[in-house]
Parts: structure tokens; sequence; C-alpha cells
């Protein structure tokens, strides 16, 4: 394993410190939006693609008991069961 010089060190710092500050952003933005759109916002912010976030969110999901994550969504349970689904990819956290 190569070593880090002082400046890679605090560099990295610097860029974990702005991810977490980009992070904070996103879910204070969301967080007064209904479930529907707070999860179709999240899984823009995941996929980084609309055709790809918009996939999922109209695709049966098996940890959703077969449902789409914008059927689950309707009720706020369902739209935070989708979060936690989402939040796991951005993070990659295995659900």
């Amino acid at each position: 394993m190569t070593e880090l010089t002082e400046e890679q060190f605090f560099a990295s710092g610097r860029r974990l410190a702005r991810r977490v500050n980009q992070q904070r952003a996103l879910i204070d933005a969301l967080k007064d939006l209904p479930g529907p759109e707070r999860i179709t916002a999240l899984a823009g912010e995941v996929f980084e693609s609309p055709a790809m976030a918009d996939r999922f969110l109209r695709s049966a999901h098996p940890l959703l008991s077969g449902s789409t994550p914008l059927e689950a969504a309707m009720t706020e349970v369902g739209a935070k069961r989708v979060e936690r689904i989402l939040w796991s990819a951005l993070f990659g956290v295995c659900v």
C-alpha cells in the first residue's frame, strides 16, 4: 500500500467534507417534499440519468414486495422504505 503525502491526505479530507456537505444539502432540499416527489428527486441524484432513475421507479422491486418504488411511495411508510434503498445505493451499502 502506498503512503499518502501530507498534501494528498488533507486533499482527501477536503473531498470527504465537501461530499458530506453536499449530502446535507440534498437531505435539506428533500425533507419537505411529499413521498413520490422526494423519491423521484433522490433517484435522479442516485442514478445521475433520468432514464435509469425512471426505470428504477417504474420497475417492481423485491424489497418492496414486488411493488414499484412509485407505488410504494404513495404512503409515507413506503416512501421511507424506498428512500432507504436509494440511500443505501448511493453510499454503496447492502440493504
